[in-house]
């Protein structure tokens, strides 16, 4: 209030940096509560580690550190600044800046965005990081391109683990895809019991991870979602024996479910899937108390036709079927035994016939067909029942 009314407005101020030119204007003033100011600043473009060197010391101390750990190379240009206070109330602090070539650092537990270029920016207490160009290289699988991919601290003032939230955006090997979804602390195929090269094609995907930054995050602190689709898709390991292939299959999956779902082809034979596995802490915990992961489940629609018998190797005799049915089926994956397979049907569109008793059932006819098998190197059919056309049967196929 001595000093009052005083104001100091500063035009404009170049200062040189080597090749970098920052100007500078802004104006302080003596105010009721103390000093009173509002400070811009603009560069043409700088070095990522002169941009730490320069960074403000009395601005927020967690964007700085943020930027200091996670900023790991690459160059700033077009960066714009102002901060904004009025006595010892905290300054609001506003920085924008874009980046190219760079390596940054989304999340701990990922690899380095490499040859990145996007925006940074701080408003206030939120920073946002979004990457309209990079790729990381994945621990198996090669490289996936990561452009789209934002990184989010809603509130930088939360102390003892303030939020944070990655966006991604992946597009490229399913390997290398999953690969990074293998990382600690999700280990989501490891817990799944997965390889990472579960099938062969190419993924895009979305998805979002949230969890407290700080050290010593446990899992169940960690909540994420993912959601895209996997084209010219082929495995030897969703339905152990069989294989699958499909132009497009969906993958989803969270903290508690991996899924993968579509269209295709089961050793050939046309049909659809639903694979679901359960994982996440709980899963953990029961399996403990159980000496066993739960089983792996997979339910679908397959072809029913002398096609299917044979790929199969079902064994019923040569001109036993005929035409083209569809079948409901579920496989029971459990760890160190044959899948269980049951299957039904109500023969709409197939043809049967067995000579011996000279009995026959229409493709215009419908029945009731059930059938439950060990999928084995030498698949076993442990019980058969048929209903259709006044036949009533059941048995198993030796």
């Amino acid at each position: 209030r001595e000093v009052a009314p005083f104001r100091l407005r500063l035009g404009q101020m170049l200062v040189r940096d080597g090749d970098t030119r920052i100007l500078l204007d802004g104006e302080i003033s003596a105010g009721q509560a103390g000093w009173d100011y509002a400070l811009n600043g603009r560069a043409n473009g700088m070095s990522a580690a002169r941009l730490k060197e320069v960074w403000p010391a009395a601005a927020p101390p967690k964007p700085r550190e943020w930027v200091r750990e996670n900023l790991l190379a690459g160059y700033a240009r077009d960066v714009n600044f102002a901060m904004r206070g009025s006595g010892t109330a905290k300054p609001f602090v506003y920085l924008d800046l874009a980046f190219e070539d760079a390596a940054v650092k989304f999340q701990k537990s990922l690899p380095p965005l490499r040859e990145a270029a996007g925006q940074f920016s701080l408003y206030g207490n939120r920073l946002v990081v979004m990457a309209t160009k990079g790729w990381v290289t994945a621990d198996q699988g090669g490289r996936v391109d990561a452009a789209g991919t934002s990184f989010i601290i809603p509130d930088t003032s939360v102390k003892d683990g303030a939020p944070g939230i990655a966006r991604i955006e992946a597009s490229g090997p399913v390997t290398a895809a999953l690969s990074l979804l293998n990382r600690p602390p999700l280990s989501v195929m490891d817990k799944a019991g997965l390889p990472v090269d579960l099938a062969s094609g190419q993924v895009a995907l979305s998805g979002t991870l949230s969890l407290p930054l700080r050290k010593g995050v446990t899992p169940e602190e960690i909540t994420y979602h993912y959601r895209g689709r996997i084209r010219d898709a082929a495995s030897d390991v969703l339905v152990p024996g069989e294989s699958l292939s499909a132009e497009v299959l969906g993958l989803s999956g969270d903290q508690g479910h991996v899924q993968i779902e579509g269209d295709g082809a089961l050793s050939g034979v046309p049909g659809s899937l639903v694979w679901r596995q359960a994982v996440g802490p709980a899963v953990e915990r029961a399996s403990a108390a159980a000496g066993q992961a739960p089983p792996v489940r997979v339910k679908g629609t397959i072809e029913l036709s002398q096609d299917t018998v044979d790929r199969f190797d079902i064994g019923l005799p040569a001109g036993s079927v005929f035409g083209r049915g569809v079948g409901r089926y579920e496989v029971v994956i459990d760890k160190g035994v044959a899948p269980k397979l049951t299957l039904e049907s109500d023969l709409a569109g197939l043809g049967l016939r067995i000579p011996a008793l000279s009995w026959r059932l229409s493709e215009a006819t419908t029945g009731q067909l059930r059938m439950r098998a060990t999928l084995g190197e030498t698949p076993r059919v442990e019980a058969l029942s048929l209903e259709g056309a006044g036949l009533q049967a059941s048995g198993n196929v030796t």
